[in-house]
């Protein structure tokens, strides 16, 4: 893969999620979160990339902060015009940005809901990664910041579109990468378990449309893919400490489902290049690795997304992380090219794979009002 773009400082480069396409007053952007700014920061940003203006580097990307608001797992657009489904913290609020000269944002006062956490006063608990399914449900995976895998104090919750709440899975430590796509021919909800390294798929039928308000959702889910396998890797490297985070799901002209995983390498000790592994899960019992994405010197990938380009072809892009790797570098005075850490990576993708219509887009939220 080729570096797309370097984020404008060591801020924005610490911890990009969260990619997808978005459409800001007519303009579609290469779009996605900055969940922090640093190990300690309180908040992060969204920020819009212009893929169609050439060679436009860092100077292309518009940055909005959401200081006074939080850090923000991840985000989709909705029916509204500029506006988007945030979540952030432990709730899911309303954003519309306004394009200017300076890049701004206004948040409606009343979130859409707030998620009651208990004993979080530390706010360790946050929403991490979401999506919206094909029943205007949003699904927030939350993450325990100090990624304590004993404590498993993490979930996954829905909010249904009639206004209640669920949890879909309890006791994880990093709900990550979320999405649909038929799997052995039938529509399934595909979720990852960082800290446990797996890949779950769960039948789409076993809570479409639950929406009962219990606070438990009693769901049928299998382990897809398991990332601590050494098998399933074929010609990607393997290591103990590769983590699966997020992903992009699409459906190929020949009818076979895809996935892509960025892997996470959690690995302190030097550069490394990173991976971001395209499976083939049309069946589930033959998956297998279609090809792996190398981005050099950045071994922290974090969410994939397949980009339509100007001339009709697309891209699988990916973003990356520093999370805390470069000031572990620099305490054990290891030698080493840090400039790709950080940065958001891209290549062309080969045209069997170019996903079959929009099934490469994710959903928008519908809010239920007019315009």
């Amino acid at each position: 893969m080729e570096i797309a773009f370097r984020p404008n400082s060591s801020e924005n480069a610490f911890l990009p999620e969260g990619l997808q396409t978005v459409v800001v007053d007519g303009t579609v952007y290469v779009a996605g979160v900055i969940i922090q700014h640093d190990k300690a920061g309180k908040h992060g940003s969204l920020w819009f990339y212009d893929n169609n203006v050439a060679n436009n580097g860092s100077n292309g990307v518009h940055y909005v902060s959401l200081e006074g608001i939080g850090r923000p797992g991840f985000f989709r657009s909705t029916d509204i015009e500029n506006t988007f489904v945030v979540g952030v913290e432990n709730r899911l609020v309303l954003v519309t940005v306004d394009r200017g000269q300076e890049w701004t944002c206004r948040v409606k006062e009343e979130p859409l809901v707030v998620f009651e956490i208990e004993n979080n006063e530390d706010s360790r608990i946050m929403v991490n990664d979401g999506t919206v399914t094909p029943n205007n449900d949003v699904i927030c995976g939350f993450k325990d910041f100090l990624f304590d895998t004993k404590a498993r104090k993490a979930f996954t919750k829905v909010l249904w579109s009639g206004g209640n709440t669920s949890t879909l899975f309890h006791e994880e430590v990093c709900a990550n990468g979320n999405g649909f796509i038929d799997v052995d021919g039938e529509m399934a909800f595909i979720h990852v378990e960082t800290a446990s390294q797996k890949v779950l798929c769960t039948p789409y039928s076993t809570f479409q449309g639950h929406n009962t308000g219990n606070d438990t959702v009693d769901v049928k889910t299998e382990v897809l893919i398991d990332f601590k396998d050494a098998s399933v890797f074929g010609d990607a490297v393997f290591h103990s400490a590769l983590m699966p985070d997020g992903i992009c799901v699409w459906k190929t002209e020949a009818g076979r489902s895809k996935l892509a995983v960025s892997v996470f390498d959690y690995r302190p000790d030097e550069v490394r290049d990173g991976q971001v592994i395209q499976f083939d899960i049309t069946d589930s019992s033959s998956i297998h690795i279609d090809t792996v994405y190398k981005t050099p010197s950045s071994p922290r990938a974090t969410h994939p997304a397949i980009i339509q380009r100007k001339d009709g072809g697309f891209d699988l892009w990916t973003t990356t992380a520093d999370e805390g790797l470069l000031n572990t570098l620099k305490e054990n005075n290891t030698p080493c090219k840090t400039d790709n850490i950080g940065a958001l990576f891209r290549c062309v993708l080969e045209e069997e794979y170019w996903p079959a219509g929009q099934s490469h887009t994710l959903p928008i939220f519908h809010t239920g009002k007019k315009k």
